[in-house]
């Protein structure tokens, strides 16, 4: 029988996990940023297992509701697993299967719809916004995981005029080179926004380090999640300045994630369709399978 076994790595050293059964034949090692999982064992899968993989695959199980990069981490798992040991067909069908209720789920229902995390929905402001061409030069404040994937959304749509600014230069300078993006002290950044019309702002600061007078006449597009924030308030005053502060952001996430949970109904619904197919499947298999067996008997 197939089971999974599940770790939270946050919380446990799986390295004796990983190192015990990642060369053993049927067996499928899935690691991701907070968890792992083993899925092991041979002949037919438990049904729970069958769900609980579905559920992963779809977005079901994640922290962030709809998250569709554990579906690419799971077609990795199983393609890496596939070509380093031998797999058996009901553990090759539980996964291709798996993989395949990910995409229907994906396909029929909005559940992946809608940014769900800061950077996502920073990212959707600047990029779905009239009149931000991929030339556009894009100026950010901060050093931290929000302006890491910011950039990184930026940079995978086309925008490669980015400019990174922090008052440590030294850690404005590691993230620009791990992303191959500018970068540059904080005192440059009144000189960039003559030329930046777009400000993404998210540093840890205990007061504004931006004040509103470094913004000159141009139309500017300014996106700062900082608490407090990082632009001098009086910007908004500015009638040639769009500003969304932290509680614009995190009403669009509030919206989003809502949207997601009501789509989650109709994709449980074909997740659990999928298994009942897998089920029926494996029963007529393991049937077929002992067929020859109950022949053997008759004829003795």
């Amino acid at each position: 029988m197939i089971y999974h076994y599940q770790y939270n790595v946050r919380h446990t050293d799986v390295t004796p996990w990983v190192e015990k059964f990642q060369h053993e034949d049927n067996t499928v090692i899935i690691k991701t940023c907070w968890r792992l999982e083993i899925y092991r064992g041979s002949g037919p899968v438990n049904e729970e297992t069958v769900r609980h993989l579905y559920r992963v695959v779809a977005g079901l199980d994640s922290p962030v509701l709809g998250d569709g990069a554990i579906q690419h981490q799971v077609k990795i798992a199983y393609q890496q697993a596939s070509q380093q040991k031998k797999l058996d067909k009901f553990m090759h069908r539980l996964f291709q299967s798996a993989l395949r209720t990910g995409k229907l789920v994906r396909n029929q229902t909005n559940i992946a719809q809608g940014a769900v995390s800061y950077a996502n929905a920073m990212y959707h402001i600047v990029a779905h916004r009239e009149h931000v061409p991929l030339s556009t030069c894009i100026a950010v404040v901060g050093v931290n995981e929000i302006t890491r994937n910011v950039c990184k959304f930026l940079l995978k749509k086309g925008y490669k005029n980015i400019c990174l600014y922090n008052r440590s230069i030294t850690r404005a300078e590691a993230l620009a080179q791990e992303l191959q993006i500018a970068y540059g002290p904080l005192s440059e950044l009144p000189e960039a926004l003559k030329q930046a019309n777009v400000l993404v702002a998210a540093a840890a600061a205990p007061e504004s380090i931006i004040d509103a007078a470094y913004f000159g006449s141009t139309n500017y597009l300014i996106i700062d999640v900082g608490v407090p924030p990082n632009v001098e308030q009086t910007i908004v005053e500015k009638s040639n300045v769009t500003y969304y502060g932290i509680n614009a952001i995190e009403q669009q996430i509030n919206q989003n994630f809502s949207f997601r949970q009501k789509e989650s109904a109709e994709a449980m619904r074909i997740v659990n369709a999928q298994v009942e197919e897998f089920m029926q499947w494996q029963q007529s298999e393991m049937s077929r399978l002992e067929r020859p067996v109950f022949h053997l008997i008759a004829n003795n």
